[in-house]
């Protein structure tokens, strides 16, 4: 749910300030210099922001080696 939510805020937001070239007045950047190019980064911006990390799926992600029972690393 936070993802989707992610997604439609970043899509409106990009969307809006691709329209009005807020990040790129005289239109020569490729991604933000359209509506569409601005809700695509924004979209994919916001999914990551309030999606978070999908392989951590909604746990803190472990930076540890992993161990066998006797505590040796695998």
């Amino acid at each position: 749910m936070r993802r989707l939510l992610g997604l439609i805020i970043g899509l409106l937001a990009g969307g809006i300030l691709g329209y009005y070239q807020v990040f790129c007045p005289g239109g020569t950047c490729p991604l933000t210099s359209t509506w569409l190019g601005g809700a695509v980064i924004g979209g994919l911006l916001g999914t990551l922001l309030l999606g978070g990390c999908p392989a951590c799926a909604g746990k803190a992600c472990s930076t540890e080696t992993p161990t066998d029972p006797e505590g040796k690393p695998s």
